[in-house]
């Protein structure tokens, strides 16, 4: 009862509000609604924060740790490059690379078998491998090199003439001759070069010394060039699979609050409600009637 008796009375207190500070309190009203709906909406689709792990190594960084630098360095020789999205696997299937075509895969540890059994097929095939990082050697099956520590961040390397390098850790590969930064394994037809310490590509160190020039050699005698972009959060995915998570949650739930608001403020299916409910026969009636019965 106390509900209906105060809804006149804010209506009636709302009417004795001049036109022009009511039009001022809706827009106002909406003006709030619509940065909180901008908020909340930005807070669900922003995603998680990028870390130095998601730039490191990818070819479309210009992070200290990104490789783009790399990327323009191949394309001012003349050397087209392209990205692989999604998994190894599928992606070297899918694009069918040509033989001649230098595969870098870049800071991408613990590879599935899927990927590592598509990588030396291709490699085996007579197409040319270059794997950086630590985990590099995860990325063939036998003759894997173990791994050793140098003291030096700035060394020669023969590759096959000699290269001053610097780099930023001290990884280095355990041959019989000592460390060493790069490796090559025979698989087939091709081959696949193991680079230990992947930071003479990286943006922050490329200028370094003759990091450019064995970033070249290294990439051989070739016009293309295929990053493995999957690795650095570079998918594959189209249509609905696409869209980030964030912004699913997003549109699925504007969905429902539409479905919720056209249901609410819709015309209801069916007849009109009375205004009262049904009474009871008279009592007089009730008599007549178990009489003639």
């Amino acid at each position: 009862m106390t509900t209906p008796a105060a809804a006149p009375g804010v209506r009636s207190r709302w009417n004795t509000i001049p036109t022009s500070l009511r039009a001022a309190l809706v827009v106002g009203t909406i003006f709030v609604v619509m940065i909180a709906s901008v908020g909340i909406v930005d807070r669900a689709t922003r995603g998680r924060q990028q870390r130095s792990y998601d730039t490191r190594g990818s070819a479309r960084s210009t992070a200290t740790n990104g490789v783009k630098a790399f990327r323009l360095l191949l394309e001012r020789y003349d050397i087209s490059t392209t990205d692989l999205a999604g998994s190894l696997h599928s992606a070297v299937s899918r694009s069918r690379l040509p033989l001649d075509t230098t595969l870098l895969i870049l800071d991408s540890p613990f590879p599935t078998d899927s990927n590592r059994r598509a990588v030396n097929n291709f490699a085996r095939q007579g197409g040319r491998v270059i794997v950086a990082g630590s985990g590099a050697r995860d990325w063939i099956n036998r003759r894997r090199p173990g791994i050793t520590h140098s003291d030096l961040r700035t060394s020669l390397v023969r590759f096959p003439r000699k290269y001053l390098i610097q780099t930023s850790g001290t990884t280095r590969w355990s041959t019989r001759n000592g460390p060493e930064l790069v490796v090559t394994r025979t698989l087939g037809a091709g081959r696949m070069l193991l680079v230990a310490d992947s930071s003479i590509l990286q943006n922050q160190l490329l200028a370094k010394h003759d990091n450019a020039a064995l970033a070249l050699a290294l990439v051989g005698d070739t016009h293309r060039v295929a990053f493995a972009e999957g690795a650095h959060g570079l998918s594959g995915a189209t249509g609905w699979s696409a869209i980030p998570s964030g912004w699913k949650i997003a549109i699925i739930g504007s969905a429902l609050a539409l479905l919720l608001t056209a249901t609410a403020r819709g015309r209801r299916i069916g007849p009109a409600e009375r205004e009262g409910r049904a009474l009871d026969p008279p009592r007089r009636a009730s008599a007549d009637a178990l009489a003639a019965a």
